[in-house]
């Protein structure tokens, strides 16, 4: 033994080097191995920073030089790398002496090598662990001579009075960062809902894509039905009319017509704010009509140089370059765009560098504009901006970065990654790159760097940039390889080709979104290499010779275009290389097969359904894009003949994929294409996939596999949508998917033998997924089950989780996780699983740091969300959620508390705890602590403490002893004041808890200090929302930053505080709703017996007011109140000070008792706008008694009363007269004598004035003798829209008293005096009598010139039978737009005769004029009309046609009249029991010409009992731009029409707003099947 003991440090010392040589020499694939896991790492802390970068872009905060750098030193290590690691393992699989053995010489330099890049790496991993990756941006703001500019224009947006503000300046002086800190400083002040900044620049001033950005930031939508410019222009203006919103156009041109885009403005505009900026004062104050402008300037030369040493980090001020870099600042010229350009490329430059800089900058200004170059495109440059850009330009490092800046701005303002690859690859930009991958690295690259420089701009994503347009302009002035760019998105003309185009000898030409583009037949540029049209005009054709002259072209994009048939001349595009026809018209494409240099071919969105044959000739194609593309014919073997492919888009477009000896393509083919790398494509019989289709090299895919999916929600560049079989769980490409995916959406149904999500789908725990969404699943039990197989962390990426349908699921993770496991985890949704129990066990909650947002709804059997398992080790300071922002919980029937009592241990003795007060009527032990509170004490150090957004919500229709919450406060101070859970709190909504009778302890309220947003809805005990507990004595509360307070179906709810001592303050509330409330009194509740005051004579607690001193609301501007039936006076004249001084609108309904407003004792002005009352049937008079003056309503914009049945008057008189800034007065279906009330003993003549007035509604009054009983004028010099209707005690028209010069009305006077108002109207409604006495009196022609809109009803007295029609009425209004006739007699609208020659001289023709300018027309409950119009009736301009309830009706138009209707966008045909056709046969029966409906997108047609089919005739119909069709209860209609139909594509629904229709191509079978009742096959 004595012997044997030395030898053991030999032996070990042997054994160690006989395990490093085994690992070194003989198993060389381990560090081949070890090298892959850490470029794996690589990647992810690159796409990590890549994450922190994108959100700062969106903070508009600025990216550190630092951080590019490495990403792009990152990007090309990664690249190396990947070819390095396959030379690795060819060298690992050596051999030598006749492969007998390892060549070990090999293997030790390939571990030499492994090694170093392995060192390599991880330098790169310990560089990118970055503190910050932005700074926020040197801000211009800040300097001293623009600081009074911006107080002024911050001032001016509080100014009420002030709606339209303009900011003008040179190019490049800082408007738009000037605007951004606006709209900053605008945000945290919080003066308006929402702010709005849209660069009309990038929209190229287009209505629509304005329009369109502006909806997508106030949360707007427009469906497909919303799609022509008018209509938005509608949804926009009421959207943005009532909200109190800014909306920021930054750097206009020209005139924008506010209207046409949907921006309300002039005096109808109430809260909606404007701010314009501009390069010219002109455009604004002439233009625009602006008088409120303010002036950016330059910076002061002191200001400049503090910037220029900023951006140069104060390298400028090295004693050896002070001088210099000053003169250098001085030629900035105090421009900020200048400053930092230059200031940025000579930041780490040499003396001589910086010298020649301020020579180039002292040199000619505009030298370098190239000879011949169009003025136009530098309009307002100034020519030190130039300079200044010119100057970074000149030092860029390579000649890619200047070509592939060049490129950048021909692209325009905002462009993509993915088209500057495009491009730039058909130009032979990049030297030495041949695949399309090595290229997007080496664009990415590029672009990294050229924003370091300043020339180009972040976008909204990483795969965005954009450019200023200064920069833009200038680089259009430079040289693109030996020719002229030039980029139009004007007008362009045939003159504009010779004078602009040929004369400057352009090698690279962009036509983007003209309005109008004249193409010559010839383009006579022998030079081009760079062509890109863009139109708007989608029927713009290519002439036949045009390419003639063009044989350099390389780069070729026509985008919205009619290329059908393609212009032969195409075909002698010998050198292109990239070749875009989007969302072109597109039929036969062969000829494209000889274009064999064609590398990039993409027809996305064309108008394509077969590849062609003579495709397989494009034997260099690299890129195929057919996405979005009706393409249903790929020939089989032509995708295997594109053997150098490497990116395929089938994207929303084909997927008749077939097997092997079919008529289509087949998956086979994909297999044999060896370059792939990127692939977008849909697979719906998930039985045809052959085995192992898929491959590594797959870097960027978009693969769908089964029926079920859809291209929507979130795809990133590695997404995998898969409903998993059994035999696809076994396939190895499926797995390798798996692994590679980043976003995962799994259909789980058909998965057998899988009880665990994580490893037995990927063992390595999807180290790269982001996104993971899991539905329908019945055999999945756990989504990680840790004591089976557990070797690495479990999804370390992964920023989302949405669980639903897993019936059988019983925990999301089963045992302790390794660390890191889920820790970038964000979200996570959880949706029916019906097994589950809780969400989190103790231990992964606290893996669980970055969670912002939880949500758990339709889980039957969850009772807590955290709970403890054995393996927890419990650590009460330990933080949880410390990130969670938004909790909701819905439906979830046996929810007992947020976290079970072991997770959160004691922190006081049993003995203290039994000592604590309980709760009234309940004891320690009972269901009040803690098995029944949603949060228990105890848990309150660690949980949630930065939680934000809370919503509880749930639905128990099981027993009453499992309710939630089981408790009468729901948040008592006892368990809540002395910890943080939430204190950052700003939402709060709790709905459905139907125990609690109060919500907040006053101690408790007192924490809430950052709550935003409170709603409570349909609690059914709740009877207080604060009540005080034990000894509390507190006398004041305040919720300092609440802005939203809703109290909703609460209908034991008797007062928001009980008592009368304790004083409740919303310094910050400006919107107040409450509803269903209908025990609700008074807000401050003063309990009888308890809070009395003895001092208190008048106690009536049924005649108080809702609001009293002991509650203030100084901000308030907007209350609703609804259903509070005990409510009997809104507020009293002893209120606290300033409550309600900024109160805006009001809105009462359904208040069963009245609800004066009475006016406080002190005289005050009131900033009330709109009031609406509805539906209030015992309200006498909406003021008690005539203020008189102490309570001044002088900014009511808008008052509405309904259905207030006991109303006697509206306005006391004192009110009636100070409304000098009314523009609606609607008054309907109430019981009112008088609009304003007569003073008693008042007989003087009274003085209205409305000068505001555009709108009055008088309607189903029946009580109404006069607008006031008393003498008295009336002026309303603007009113334009008059509808009054059913007030039989009264006369609404008639003619002033001659000898009256004064047009002074008594009570026997008409309301309105025709001569008084006519010519100004544009909206009108008339009744029969209104219409006799204007046919009686003759009037002229011109007072009725403005009339726009008419409404004609109640037509109903048969003694007025010789008006046949309303022909000789109608031809007054030569100006009219709509026409609506609603509830008449009259057997025709539109006559087909010539008007008695003896009237004027407008009725000596043919009522057609009307026609021709009617835009809208509907026809209400018409029974005697049996068609609308005759056969010669010419609808030119109607846009709308919208018929109901006309029992008559049996035709309703002629074949000649359809055939007018060009303009026609919306038809609506309901109830019309008697029609049997739309479009009446012809009486000859002859076949009709095509009938084009050239603009109709929607079609209704709605309990149509008789109709049988559009047209019985066989006329040919086309649609061709129909979208949607809704056909409903029409039993006979078993077809649309006899002869042909042409549609588009289109959705047919069975009912409006009901189930997602049917996409369809053939109108006539869809309906047939709806009339055979095959619904369920069509999947309504």
């Amino acid at each position: 033994m004595d012997k044997v003991l030395p030898l053991i440090p030999v032996v070990a010392q042997g054994t160690a080097y006989i395990s490093y040589i085994s690992d070194h020499i003989f198993n060389p694939d381990k560090k081949v191995e070890k090298l892959k896991k850490e470029v794996d790492k690589l990647k992810n802390a690159r796409n990590q920073v890549q994450q922190s970068v994108d959100v700062a872009i969106k903070n508009e905060e600025e990216i550190l030089d630092g951080v590019h750098r490495w990403i792009i030193e990152v990007d090309k290590k990664i690249t190396e790398e990947a070819a390095k690691i396959t030379k690795a393992e060819e060298k690992a699989q050596k051999r030598c002496f006749m492969d007998l053995c390892p060549n070990f010489i090999s293997r030790y330099h390939l571990r030499k090598e492994v090694d170093k890049e392995a060192k390599a790496i991880t330098g790169l991993l310990k560089d990118g662990e970055f503190d910050r990756v932005a700074q926020i941006p040197a801000s211009e703001i800040s300097f001293e001579s623009r600081q009074h500019v911006l107080d002024a224009i911050m001032n001016a947006l509080k100014d009420a009075d002030v709606n339209r503000i303009g900011i003008y300046g040179m190019a490049g002086v800082g408007k738009s960062a000037f605007i951004k800190e606006v709209s900053r400083q605008a945000k945290e002040s919080k003066l308006f809902d929402a702010v709005v900044l849209v660069d009309v620049t990038k929209t190229n001033s287009d209505i629509k894509g304005i329009q369109e950005e502006i909806a997508d930031k106030v949360g707007l939508e427009f469906t497909n039905e919303i799609s022509t410019t008018h209509l938005r222009a509608d949804r926009l203006h009421q959207k943005l009319k009532f909200t109190k919103n800014l909306v920021i156009l930054d750097d206009i041109r020209s005139r924008l017509n506010l209207n046409e885009i949907g921006i309300p403005f002039r005096d109808e505009m109430v809260t909606c704010k404007i701010l314009l900026t501009s390069r010219d004062l002109n455009v604004l104050s002439s233009e625009m009509g602006i008088e409120h402008n303010f002036g950016v300037g330059v910076l002061t030369e002191e200001e400049a140089w503090d910037l220029f040493k900023n951006m140069t980090g104060n390298v400028a001020e090295h004693p050896y370059l002070l001088s210099t870099a000053k003169e250098v600042a001085r030629r900035c010229a105090g421009l900020p765009l200048a400053i930092v350009t230059v200031a940025k490329v000579l930041k780490n430059k040499s003396y001589i560098q910086w010298k020649a800089a301020l020579n180039q900058l002292k040199g000619p200004q505009l030298s370098n504009f190239s000879e011949g170059s169009s003025s136009r495109n530098f309009n307002g440059v100034p020519a030190d901006v130039y300079s200044a850009i010119k100057l970074s330009y000149d030092y860029l490092e390579s000649e890619e970065h200047k070509l592939t800046f060049l490129l950048c701005s021909l692209l325009g303002r905002k462009t993509t990654m993915f088209n500057l690859v495009t491009y730039a690859m058909g130009l032979g930009l990049f030297q030495g790159i041949i695949t399309l991958e090595d290229a997007r690295v080496k664009a990415e690259t590029l672009i990294n760097q050229l924003k370091s420089s300043y020339l180009l701009l972040d976008g909204f994503s990483y795969w965005q940039f954009s450019i200023h347009d200064v920069v833009r302009d200038v680089a259009m002035s430079i040289p693109f390889r030996g020719g002229q760019m030039l980029s139009l998105t004007s007008e362009v003309t045939l003159k504009e080709w010779e004078d602009k185009i040929y004369a400057n000898n352009c090698t690279a030409i962009s036509l983007l979104e003209n309005e109008s583009i004249e193409l010559p037949e010839e383009l006579d540029c022998p030079q081009l290499q760079f062509f890109h049209i863009s139109s708007k005009d989608s029927s713009l054709k290519v002439p036949d010779r045009f390419f003639a002259q063009t044989r350099e072209i390389k780069v070729l994009d026509l985008t919205n275009m009619n290329l059908s048939p393609l212009p032969s001349s195409i075909t002698q595009l010998s050198n292109l290389c990239t070749l875009r026809l989007d969302k072109c018209v597109l039929e036969d494409i062969a000829i494209i097969g000889k274009l064999q240099n064609v590398e990039i071919l993409s027809l996305q969105l064309a108008t394509i359904e077969e590849l062609p044959e003579d495709i397989k000739q494009l034997t260099k194609l690299k890129s195929l894009n057919l996405s979005k593309t009706k393409i249903k014919v790929i020939p089989p073997n032509l995708l295997s003949s594109l053997c150098k492919l490497e990116q395929l888009y089938l994207c929303e477009s084909f997927v008749e994929w077939e097997t092997e000896g079919g008529k289509n393509a087949c998956f086979s083919e994909l297999k044999n294409l060896s370059c792939l790398t990127s692939l977008e494509f849909h697979i719906p019989k998930i039985n045809i996939i052959p085995k192992d289709l898929f491959h590594e090299r797959l870097e960027r895919f978009k693969i769908f596999i089964g029926e079920a999916w859809n291209w929507s929600g979130f795809l990133s560049t590695r997404t995998l949508k898969l409903k998993l079989d059994t035999r696809l769980h076994q396939d190895r490409g499926i797995r390798m998917l798996l692994k590679k995916s980043d976003a995962l959406y799994l259909n789980l149904d058909e998965l057998k033998g899988v009880k665990s999500l994580l490893y037995e789908l990927d063992h390595e725990g999807f180290p790269d997924l982001k996104y993971l969404h899991v539905k329908t699943g019945s055999n999945i039990e756990y989504i990680i089950h840790c004591k089976q197989w557990i070797i690495s962390q479990a999804f370390p990426l992964l920023e989302s989780l949405f669980l639903y349908n897993l019936t059988n699921l019983k925990q999301i993770c089963h045992g302790q996780l390794l660390p890191g496991s889920f820790s970038r985890l964000k979200i996570i949704k959880v949706g029916n699983c019906k097994r589950l129990e809780n969400l989190f066990s103790y231990s992964l909650a606290k893996m669980l740091l970055q969670l912002e947002e939880i949500e758990v709804t339709g889980c039957d059997n969850v009772t807590e969300i955290i709970s403890k398992e054995r393996d927890d080790n419990i650590d009460n300071n330990e933080p949880v959620f410390c990130q969670l922002r938004s909790l909701r919980l819905q439906s979830l029937a046996k929810l007992i508390c947020f976290c079970s009592r072991d997770v959160c241990p004691s922190t006081t003795s049993s003995s203290s705890r039994s000592e604590r007060s309980s709760f009234p009527g309940e004891n320690l032990q009972s269901s009040c602590f803690p098995n029944h509170i949603f949060w228990s004490s105890r848990s309150q150090r660690s949980l949630c403490s930065s939680c934000r957004d809370m919503s509880i919500e749930t639905t128990n229709t099981r027993s009453t002893d499992m309710t939630p919450f089981n408790q009468k406060i729901f948040f008592p101070c006892e368990e809540f004041t002395s910890f943080r859970c939430l204190q950052n709190l700003t939402s709060l909504v709790i709905k459905d808890c139907k125990t609690p009778e109060y919500m907040f302890s006053v101690s408790m309220a007192a924490t809430l200090m950052q709550l935003k947003s409170l709603e409570i809805n349909d609690c059914d005990m709740m009877g207080v929302i604060l009540v005080r507990e034990g000894t509390e004595q507190i006398d004041k509360v305040s919720f300092p930053q609440l802005n939203s307070l809703k109290l909703k179906a609460l209908h034991r709810l008797q007062g928001f505080c009980s008592g009368n001592s304790i004083l409740i303050e919303f310094p910050a509330l400006k919107r107040l709703e409450i509803d269903q409330c209908s025990e609700l009194k008074e807000f401050i509740f003063k309990s009888v017996g308890t809070d009395k005051n003895p001092e208190d004579t008048d106690f009536d607690s049924s005649l108080r007011p809702l609001f009293g001193d002991k509650v203030t609301f100084p901000s308030l501007e907007t209350m609703i109140l609804r259903r509070l039936k005990n409510m009997t006076q809104i507020y009293h004249s002893q209120l606290a000070t300033d409550s309600f001084c900024k109160l805006r609108l009001m809105r009462v309904r359904i208040c069963e008792k009245g609800i004066p407003i009475e006016g406080p004792k002190a005289e005050v002005a009131t900033q009330l706008t709109k009031l609406y009352l509805s539906n209030l049937p015992n309200l006498k008079f909406v003021w008690n008694k005539d203020p008189r003056g102490i309570l001044a309503f002088e900014n009511l914009q808008l008052v509405s009363a309904d259905r207030c049945k006991s109303l006697k008057h509206l306005f006391p008189t004192s009110v009636a007269r100070g409304l000098s800034q009314l523009e609606i007065l609607e008054v309907k279906e109430c019981g009112v004598e008088e609009i304003v009330a007569k003073e008693e003993g008042l007989e003087k003549l009274i003085e209205f004035g409305f000068p505001h007035l555009s709108t009055l509604e008088l309607c189903h009054l029946k009580n109404l003798k006069c607008f006031y009983s008393g003498t008295h004028t009336i002026d309303w010099p603007v009113l334009k829209r008059l509808v009054a209707s059913h007030c039989q005690k009264v006369k609404i028209f008639g003619t002033g008293n001659s000898n009256n010069e004064a047009n002074v009305i008594d009570q026997q006077q008409p309301l309105f005096l025709f001569e008084k108002v006519f010519h100004q109207l544009d909206e009108l409604s008339l009744n029969c009598h209104d219409i006799a006495a204007i046919t009686y009196l003759q009037l002229s022609m011109d007072d009725f010139h403005y009339v726009k809109v008419l409404r004609v009803a109640c037509y109903h007295d048969e003694s007025h039978d010789e008006i046949s029609g309303l022909s000789c009425f109608l031809q007054r209004f030569y100006n009219l737009e709509k026409l609506v006739v609603d509830s008449c007699k009259f057997a025709e609208l539109f006559p087909n005769e010539k008007m008695p020659a003896e009237t004027s001289i407008h009725s000596q023709e043919l009522i057609s004029p009307i026609y021709q300018k009617l835009e809208s027309l509907e026809v209400w409950e018409c029974d005697n009309l049996s068609s609308l119009a005759p056969s010669s009736a010419c609808f030119q301009s109607l846009t709308t046609l919208d018929v109901w309830n006309c029992q008559g009706m049996i035709k309703l138009i002629s074949s000649s009249t359809a055939r007018t209707l060009v303009q026609l966008m919306d038809m609506r045909i309901l109830e019309c029991n008697g029609l049997t056709e739309i479009v009446a046969e012809k009486e000859d029966g002859m076949e009709d010409d095509e009938i084009i409906f050239q603009n109709l997108k929607f079609l209704k047609l709605q309990s149509l009992q008789k109709l049988t089919s559009f047209c019985g005739g066989n006329s040919v119909f086309n649609f061709p731009t129909l979208k949607q069709v809704i056909i409903e209860q029409c039993p006979n209609m078993n077809s649309f029409c006899r002869g042909k139909l042409i549609t588009g594509k289109l959705k047919v629904m069975p009912r409006e707003g009901r189930g997602k229709g049917h996409q369809t191509d053939d109108l006539n079978a869809t309906i047939k099947r709806l009339h055979e009742g095959e619904k369920e096959q069509m999947g309504f």
